[in-house]
């Protein structure tokens, strides 16, 4: 079986390649980054693995900088500030599900 590592490399690296089709003009009129939420925060919930691997974060944050169409949506920015609060707890195990029960807010990352 691979490793979470292993596993965690490839997405960020996937997730990367497919922000970086916007930039290009043969690609630029597709929606492909609409696609990046769900990955992106499943990789974003393996803390423990991403504090090992900090340049993974760096690119995870970049692609949100430039990739997510629905940054600024008030569901994006409650995934957001959670996601964030993951990572400064250093939580590794962060229950996004439960947290936006707490928050009364929904999710939806489909």
């Amino acid at each position: 079986m691979a490793s979470t590592d292993l596993l965690l490399g490839r997405l960020v690296a996937a997730v990367d390649a497919l922000c970086d089709t916007r930039s290009r003009p043969e690609y630029a009129q597709f929606l492909t980054t609409n696609s990046l939420l769900y990955p992106y925060v499943a990789a974003r919930l393996e803390v423990a693995t991403l504090l090992r691997h900090p340049t993974w974060m760096e690119t995870l944050c970049r692609v949100a900088s430039i990739c997510q169409p629905y940054g600024i949506t008030a569901n994006a920015q409650n995934i957001t500030n959670m996601l964030d609060e993951a990572w400064n707890t250093q939580d590794d195990n962060y229950d996004i599900d439960l947290q936006a029960q707490r928050r009364n807010v929904e999710i939806a990352l489909f």
